[in-house]
């Protein structure tokens, strides 16, 4: 399409720059409800009634921008802070902080992303606070000691629970082998005798902790026990299982990896009811 001075027409087709004579040619290409720019010949922005594409002639959302890599960015000029997505390779990456030293400083603030088979997020040097209006103090990253923190911003400890923690409790009445979803055993031996075994003793369950208790819902149990099944590792260092675990009584018990487990408490109950 062109514009006519002399006559005052306006005259249907592309817009090329006329003066272009060293390279490709620069044109708006006006289609069929679609305008396309293109310098040099390459199509970089795309526009149709509904959608905008950059580097793209089919946009699939309001905004679709595809290269290789693939980046989005928004800047802010007073204070040079950033807002940047990166597509590129096997990686996706988000990223907010200060950007005007190039790729160094993609790092200065704040960076999320999938790559390398992970899901990141990256505080950089930062503490990072999880919190919403009605909590006002959540789950607290405390980057230079390595603490975490819930329900407080000033975790003393590797974890710090300003508040209750409730564990798993599950009640048997059959024998049963302790995996990773139970902590707190039950044992009902009231109407026949249970065997609990742990799980085998690996390094990858180092610390581990289970606390296995008698608790009988009946008088009917007196002529049965409750054992505790070493599976093949030491308790307290000895090769044999706990029998004859009366009602009331509980251990706690804590794997120490491929050595075995420990008693790190001992509750001895009433005997029989």
């Amino acid at each position: 399409m062109s514009y006519k001075f002399t006559t005052g027409s306006v005259r249907r087709g592309d817009i090329y720059f006329e003066d272009d004579r060293l390279g490709a040619a620069t044109y708006i290409d006006f289609g069929q409800d679609t305008i396309t720019l293109c310098p040099s010949a390459s199509a970089i922005l795309f526009a149709k009634d509904d959608a905008v594409g950059i580097g793209t002639t089919d946009p699939q959302t309001t905004l679709h921008v595809k290269s290789d890599p693939g980046q989005f960015r928004v800047e802010d000029t007073t204070v040079d802070y950033a807002y940047t997505i990166d597509c590129d390779g096997a990686q996706v990456v988000t990223h907010f902080g200060d950007l005007t030293d190039g790729e160094s400083g993609k790092d200065a603030f704040m960076s999320f992303g999938a790559y390398g088979g992970i899901n990141r997020l990256d505080t950089s040097a930062r503490d990072f606070h999880l919190y919403g209006t009605t909590t006002t103090t959540g789950f607290y990253f405390d980057e230079t000691s390595g603490s975490f923190g819930f329900g407080t911003d000033t975790p003393g400890s590797t974890l710090d629970i300003s508040g209750s923690v409730s564990f798993n409790v599950t009640v048997f009445t059959a024998n049963a082998t302790l995996d990773e979803t139970h902590h707190v055993a039950v044992a009902d031996c009231n109407a026949a005798s249970v065997t609990l075994t742990l799980p085998s003793a690996t390094a990858a369950i180092t610390g581990r902790q289970y606390i296995i208790k008698r608790a009988d819902s009946g008088g009917s149990g007196g002529g049965n026990s409750l054992t505790i099944g070493r599976n093949s590792a030491n308790i307290d260092g000895a090769g044999s299982d706990i029998s004859s675990i009366e009602n009331g009584t509980s251990h706690t018990l804590i794997c120490i990896g491929t050595s075995g487990w420990i008693i790190a408490d001992k509750y001895v109950g009433g005997g029989p009811p």
